[in-house]
Parts: C-alpha cells; sequence; structure tokens
C-alpha cells in the first residue's frame, strides 16, 4: 500500500485486513506502478540510492520481504510490469526508425524462482538492452498517435490491444458577479 506522510510517499507492507503494517522501504516513492504475481516484488519509482546532488529517478524492483532494490530502467518513463501469466516482464520503447517513431512492445523471460529478468547492471534503458537478453522478443511494433497511451496483452500472451485514450470536456460559461 502506499501512504502519505507530509508531503512524501512512503511504500508500506500490511495483512489484507490491514494489520501489521510496516514500512517497506526507509525513503521515499515518487509512484507506484504495481505488485509482481506472487507479491514478492513491488515496482515503483524513485531516486537511486546513492545518489548525490541532484537526485536520478529510476523504475525499480523491491522485495518485499527485504533486501537491495534492483534498478529495472533508468528511463523513468518506461512503461514495465510483470506478465499476467507470470512468465515474462512487459516493456514498452520508443524507437526512431526511418518512417518515424515506432513503440514496440517487448517480452523479456524473468528468471526461474526470482521474477525478475536477468539485467544489465544499469537496467533496461533501450530496445538493444532488450535484444541483449536470451529468450526476449518483440511481440508488437506500431507508429504510435498522440492518442495512443501503450498495448495490453491478454494472460496467454496471444492477443494484444493497443490501448489508446481520448479526452472530452464539457465546458460551460459560469457568469461571475461584478
Amino acid at each position: 500500500m502506499r501512504a502519505t506522510e507530509g508531503e512524501k510517499e512512503f511504500l508500506y507492507h500490511a495483512d489484507q485486513d490491514g494489520a501489521n503494517r510496516r514500512k517497506l522501504l526507509p525513503g521515499n516513492i515518487i509512484d507506484f506502478v504495481q505488485v509482481s504475481p506472487t507479491g514478492k516484488w513491488v515496482l515503483f519509482k524513485a531516486a537511486l540510492p546513492g545518489t548525490e546532488g541532484e537526485p536520478r529517478i529510476a523504475l525499480l524492483a523491491y522485495p518485499v520481504n527485504g533486501g537491495s532494490p534492483v534498478v529495472i530502467s533508468e528511463n523513468v518513463w518506461l512503461p514495465a510490469r510483470w506478465s499476467a501469466n507470470e512468465k515474462f516482464f512487459q516493456v514498452t520503447f520508443e524507437k526512431e526508425t526511418k518512417s518515424g517513431k515506432a513503440l514496440s512492445l517487448s517480452m523479456v523471460p524473468v528468471s526461474a524462482g526470482s521474477e525478475l529478468p536477468s539485467l544489465p547492471r544499469s537496467g533496461l534503458n533501450s530496445a538493444d538492452d532488450i535484444a541483449a537478453i536470451r529468450g526476449a522478443y518483440v511481440v508488437q511494433r506500431t507508429i504510435p498517435t498522440k492518442d495512443m497511451a501503450g498495448f495490453a496483452a491478454s494472460p496467454t500472451l496471444s492477443t494484444f490491444a493497443v490501448i489508446r485514450t481520448a479526452v472530452h470536456r464539457n465546458l460551460y460559461r459560469i457568469p461571475l458577479p461584478r
């Protein structure tokens, strides 16, 4: 769970009934992303540990039962999450091509027993990093549009959908007293 203390946000672990609440990390987070399918890892955005001065923000995975955070990517805008079948880490990258920008959804296999892929030390920061991982593959590539928000995959990874967003607003003219 995520809770605010003053102006900072922290991650907590609690039983289903809310009892036994404990802070997972001593430091604050910027954004909560996801809990792994087994509940052993938490994915979030926060300052890289040990950065001095201007903190570098990264996408990190942290073991719920304690340990050190793992850098998933130093690209905080990287859409990444566990697949519903628990066998892959889904990662979406934007890449420059001859015909413009393209978005690609890649599947990176997780290591047996750890729920995390075998990552380069600095994490996944480009499509080339994914291409270097054994067993990783691109499943969908598309030219993005302004209303495209990403990809979604079915639990069996047999069907994919492109997520598009649309904003509709009703504007009203409200006379203000003089």
